[in-house]
């Protein structure tokens, strides 16, 4: 198993970070299958996702995303290209 951290600072307050964050989860179900659920909070929100060989959270904040992913077996071969991928999927929504 492989795990990766990324975090992405913003100065986009966390009601515009919500919409992102909105928006991310429901390609994420379209485009990779993911099982999204999307959890508000007062401070900070949370997305959990998860699929056959990936399980995650994104925390949402109004300075911040923070994601941490659990791959397992047969996708850790790929981490650093989907570590690569998420990268440059969050950055495009900023």
């Amino acid at each position: 198993m492989a795990n990766i951290h990324i975090q992405h600072a913003h100065q986009l307050g966390l009601k515009k970070a919500r919409k992102i964050a909105l928006d991310w989860a429901e390609s994420a179900e379209a485009k990779l299958s993911m099982e999204c659920t999307y959890e508000e909070g007062d401070t900070y929100d949370c997305v959990h996702f998860k699929r056959q060989g990936v399980t995650g959270t994104m925390f949402v904040r109004a300075d911040e995303f923070e994601m941490d992913v659990k791959l397992g077996m047969l996708l850790s071969a790929f981490k650093g290209r989907i570590e690569d991928e998420i990268n440059q999927t969050l950055l495009s929504y900023l």
